[in-house]
């Protein structure tokens, strides 16, 4: 199990979350379906996700060193 916040205008705090992230994305391919709205491509198939997004690793490896995140994804 998983731990989310709850953001209300009286109550800010954390609850114990019964879903993955793969049950979210799920939830989300559903309400796009659903509303007609238009899928980004890396929901659809993750291989043709945006090669520019960083991961979490290199955001924060970029925060700790101060450079552009940009610059560490072009290293790599």
């Amino acid at each position: 199990m998983r731990f989310g916040r709850a953001l209300t205008q009286t109550q800010c705090g954390q609850f114990l979350c019964p879903y993955s992230k793969l049950k979210f994305m799920e939830v989300s391919r559903e309400l796009f379906i659903e509303h007609g709205w238009t899928m980004p491509l890396g929901m659809i198939n993750s291989e043709k996700r945006d090669p520019r997004n960083f991961t979490l690793t290199e955001w924060q490896q970029a925060k700790r060193t101060g450079i552009d995140p940009r610059a560490i994804k072009t290293e790599q």
